[in-house]
C-alpha cells in the first residue's frame, strides 16, 4: 500500500480492490479512481445516509469510486463524489443474474415476438402476461440490487481561486529565469496545485444514497443538505436551510416519502414535515405519527386488516415557527377514505401578558365535520391579575348543525391587609340554551 496507488487482495474469496490515491482514470465528467471485484459478494455497501425504511445489507461483486464533474450545471466548480455497488446474484444462485443472461435463442424469440410492428409491438409484447420478454426483465431485475452513494461538493470561491492564479503565473513570467526552467516549473507546479487547485476549497452541502433491493423489488432513497459549518458560530449564517428526503417504494404499490425542512437564522426556527404512505409497513418514528391515536379517535377504517405487517396509508402535514417569545404550530393528517384532522396553535409570552389559541378541525364519516377553537389570555402583576377564556364548537353531521360557545372573564387585585380581591363573569350558548353565571350564580334560559 502507498499514497499513489492501494491494493487488497484476499485469494480466498478471490477478491481485488485497486484505489488511486492521487489521480484516478478520466472519462469525460467521470473520474475513476477505485474498483473492486469480489466472485461472492463480499464487497460491503454502507450508506452515507441510510433510508429510515431500509434495514437490509448489500454485499457486491463489484464496486466503483469515482466522481463526476458537476461544474456545467452549477456554474461554478462543483462535482459529485461516491462509489457504486452492485450485486450480481443477490439470490446466491451461484449464477450471474441468476442465470438470467440473454441467449441468442432468446433474443431471436423476442424479435419474432414483435415482428415487423416496431417499439409498439415491443411495449405490447413486453407487458403481455405470458410473455418470455416481461418474464424475463422482471426476473432479471429480481437478481441483481445495486447500491449507490454521493456526496455534492462545490466550491464557491473557485472563480477568484483562477483569476489568482492566474495573476501568480503572469507574476511567474515576468521573473529573470527560464520560463521552461527548474525555478519557474517549481513554482507553477506550487501555483497549480495550491492557489489555482478548486478542490482544496470543495465544501460538502448535500449527501445521499440510493438502494434498490433485486429480491424484493424494492427501491430506497435518501437525501440531505449538509451544512458544512455546522457546529460552528458561521452555521446559521452560511447554511441556514436544511432538507431531508426519504423515499421507499415497493412491489404491490406501497409508497412511502417523508420530508423534512428547517429554516433557522437568528431568532427565527421555523420546521416542516410532509409525510405521505400508501399501503405500506411504515417502520421507526414514521409509524407512531400515522399509528397515532387520531386514527382511533376519529373510527377511521385506514389500517389493514392483517395482523403482520400493519399496512399505513394517509398524509400527515407538520410545521412550526418559532420567533422569540412566539411559538405557532400547525399538524394536519389526511387518511385513505377522505377523512382529515387539522390542528393548530399559537403562544406567545409577553412577561405579564400570556397569549394562546387552538384550533382543530376534523371531517370524518363518523362524525362529520367538527369545528373547535379555544382562546386564553392571562396577565399578572404585583397588584392585578386575571384572565379570559373562550371556546368555541361547530359540527355538522347527518344533515343537522350543532353549535357551543362560552367565554369566561376573571379578575383581582391585591387589596392591603385583605389580599386578592376580585370576582368572575362567565356566559355560554348551544343549540338548546343560553346561560350566565355571575359569582358562583347561574342562570339559564331553555330555547
Amino acid at each position: 500500500m502507498t499514497n499513489v496507488v492501494s491494493v487488497v487482495c484476499d485469494p480466498a474469496d478471490p477478491a481485488l480492490f485497486i484505489e488511486s490515491g492521487v489521480k484516478g482514470l478520466k472519462l469525460g465528467p467521470v473520474e475513476v479512481n477505485g474498483i473492486g471485484m469480489s466472485r461472492h459478494g463480499l464487497i460491503p455497501f454502507t450508506p452515507i445516509n441510510t433510508p429510515t425504511q431500509y434495514s437490509g445489507n448489500i454485499g457486491g461483486n463489484l464496486t466503483l469510486q469515482g466522481s463526476f464533474d458537476t461544474t456545467s450545471i452549477t456554474l461554478v466548480p462543483s462535482k459529485v463524489v461516491g462509489d457504486v455497488t452492485f450485486n450480481l446474484d443477490p439470490n446466491r444462485t451461484g449464477q450471474l443474474f441468476g442465470g438470467q443472461g440473454a441467449t441468442a435463442a432468446g433474443l431471436a424469440g423476442i424479435f419474432a415476438q414483435v415482428g415487423t410492428g416496431g417499439g409498439a409491438a415491443f411495449l405490447d409484447t413486453l407487458n403481455a402476461g405470458a410473455s418470455t420478454l416481461g418474464n424475463g426483465i422482471g426476473q432479471l431485475f429480481r437478481n441483481f440490487s445495486v447500491g449507490i452513494n454521493g456526496t455534492l461538493k462545490i466550491n464557491l470561491l473557485g472563480e477568484l481561486q483562477k483569476d489568482l492564479s492566474w495573476e501568480v503565473g503572469n507574476q511567474i513570467l515576468m521573473m529573470p529565469t527560464k520560463p521552461d526552467g527548474f525555478i519557474d516549473g517549481v513554482l507553477n507546479y506550487a501555483n497549480e496545485n495550491t492557489i489555482g487547485n478548486t478542490n482544496l476549497l470543495m465544501l460538502s452541502v448535500g449527501k445521499a444514497s440510493l438502494i434498490y433491493d433485486g429480491p424484493t423489488a424494492s427501491f430506497y432513497f435518501r437525501g440531505s443538505t449538509v451544512n458544512p459549518f455546522k457546529g460552528t458560530p458561521l452555521a446559521s449564517f452560511a447554511s441556514p436551510y436544511a432538507v431531508d428526503l426519504d423515499v421507499a417504494v415497493q412491489s404491490g404499490g406501497k409508497f412511502f416519502m417523508d420530508m423534512k425542512g428547517s429554516y433557522k437564522y437568528m431568532g427565527l426556527a421555523v420546521t416542516g414535515e410532509i409525510l405521505i404512505a400508501h399501503n405500506y409497513p411504515v417502520v421507526g418514528p414514521a409509524a407512531q405519527i400515522l399509528g397515532s391515536s387520531s386514527a382511533s379517535a376519529l373510527n377511521v377504517a385506514t389500517l389493514s386488516r392483517s395482523t403482520s405487517p400493519v399496512l399505513y396509508s394517509g398524509v400527515y402535514i407538520a410545521a412550526n415557527v418559532r420567533m422569540l417569545s412566539l411559538n405557532i404550530g400547525l399538524t394536519g393528517q389526511m387518511f385513505a377514505n377522505g377523512d382529515f384532522i387539522i390542528k393548530g396553535s399559537a403562544e406567545a409570552d409577553l412577561g405579564s401578558l400570556e397569549r394562546s389559541a387552538t384550533v382543530t378541525m376534523s371531517k370524518t364519516q363518523a362524525q362529520g365535520f367538527q369545528f373547535t377553537g379555544t382562546t386564553s389570555d392571562s396577565f399578572r402583576s404585583t397588584y392585578i391579575r386575571g384572565h379570559i377564556d373562550t371556546t368555541l364548537k361547530f359540527g355538522i353531521s347527518g344533515g343537522r348543525v350543532t353549535y357551543a360557545g362560552s367565554a369566561e372573564a376573571e379578575g383581582e387585585v391585591k387589596v392591603p391587609v385583605y389580599g386578592w380581591v376580585g370576582g368572575s363573569l362567565s356566559a355560554g350558548v348551544d343549540n338548546t340554551s343560553l346561560w350566565v353565571k355571575v359569582g358562583g350564580h347561574k342562570k339559564k334560559f331553555a330555547w
